[in-house]
């Protein structure tokens, strides 16, 4: 399939993935739904912020850190209702545009793994179907998360195709949507350290560095809060928090209760783990440093969501695996499809304190659990058999 044709094909099957995770909340809340349905609350910052230009919140809430720095959208949203589109309607719009570009971005990115035309489908299907990358975004429209998802993901395509100078373009804006971004430091610097000498990784990566924190810090001198907890309090806060509750749903949470059934196709071969971080160390320096977010703030799957374009060709990769032990790849793809499904429908999304207090489904800790231990075995009966 030719590249313009398997990109119109990617925004078509895209936008079918957004029309379920969209139908499927408006089941509850509704399509473009009032802010009070909701039943979280960081979403009112950012509308505080789209009622005034980026940096100039009238209120003390539209000035409060760590969100005050993240001025994207909702200036994005500033424009749209200037040319006399509501507020709602324009963080409607805005996420939905992203969360588009984040799953075409994702479907390049693997075809450029090497996926073929259908495994890079099975794969933005995979990741849609993770609640805290789309579905949450349907639910809570005014987070700025999609412009952040698709800046990460789109900066590892630039980062692996070398296009220093569109991602130094890149990363003068995409520090604006969310602080996050520089999770792409670590991931170009290693990508760049694989081929290179560290000095001449170091002076690759610099100017990227240069930007993306010069960015970031003229936010937080042009921008004067009105409160807020800093990293430390932050973490001080969520570190024996996450302690205290691992066991009451946080384990669950970080694992399969984030990623579904893609958790399972990460560890079906445990044994290669550390010949994966030997050949792509800076995929794995960007799943623990989405894994060390956590201890920064109180939600996991949306935080774990920016670690997809590592996890999704690892999945496809094991999954392809498997299907060389005489499994029809079709089947496999129907049978992951099928437990991501339901591992996402399983999922609640619209109850009080949801997104802190995560709650073991032991459904899907059986369903997955069987689907794991059903490849390990396939493997083994297949090497015994070879």
């Amino acid at each position: 399939m030719s590249g313009g044709r398997g990109t119109f094909v990617a925004c078509l099957v895209s936008l079918a993935l957004l029309g379920v995770n969209a139908a499927f909340v408006s089941g509850t809340v509704g399509f473009v739904h009032k802010p009070r349905k909701v039943l979280e609350t960081d979403h009112y910052h950012y509308i505080d912020m789209a009622e005034a230009p980026p940096g100039r919140a009238a209120t003390a809430r539209g000035r409060e850190a760590p969100f005050c720095y993240r001025v994207l959208a909702p200036g994005l949203v500033w424009l749209l209702t200037s040319a006399g589109v509501g507020v709602n309607d324009g963080f409607y719009l805005v996420t939905n545009l992203f969360l588009l570009s984040f799953l075409v971005a994702l479907h390049a990115l693997l075809r450029r793994e090497g996926a073929t035309g259908t495994e890079a489908q099975l794969g933005i299907a995979l990741a849609a179907l993770v609640p805290g990358a789309v579905r949450w975004y349907e639910y809570q429209y005014w987070m700025p998360d999609p412009p952040c998802l698709f800046f990460v993901t789109l900066a590892v395509l630039l980062i692996r195709s070398g296009h220093q100078r569109a991602l130094l373009v890149l990363s003068a804006v995409a520090p604006l949507a969310r602080e996050t971004y520089v999770l792409v430091l670590p991931v170009a610097f290693l990508c760049a350290w694989r081929t290179s000498s560290p000095r001449q990784a170091l002076l690759r990566t610099a100017p990227l560095a240069a930007v993306t924190l010069g960015v970031l810090g003229a936010l937080r001198l042009g921008i004067r809060p009105s409160g807020g907890a800093g990293l430390l309090a932050a973490a001080q806060e969520m570190v024996p928090f996450r302690g205290r509750h691992l066991l009451e749903g946080q384990l669950y949470a970080a694992t399969l209760g984030t990623f579904g059934v893609l958790f399972c196709l990460w560890w079906l071969r445990p044994e290669r783990l550390a010949a994966f971080v030997r050949r792509r160390p800076e995929d794995a320096v960007l799943v623990v440093a989405t894994y060390l977010s956590l201890a920064f703030a109180n939600n996991t799957d949306r935080l774990l969501a920016y670690a997809l374009p590592v996890v999704i060709p690892v999945a496809l990769a094991s999954l392809r695996f498997v299907s060389g032990f005489g499994v029809p790849w079709g089947a496999l793809a129907a049978i992951v499809l099928a437990l991501q499904a339901f591992a996402w429908a399983a999922t609640p999304f619209h109850e009080l304190g949801i997104s802190v207090y995560a709650q073991t489904q032991w459904t899907v800790v059986l369903a997955l659990g069987a689907c794991w231990l059903g490849g390990r075995l396939l493997m083994r009966a297949g090497l015994r058999a070879a």
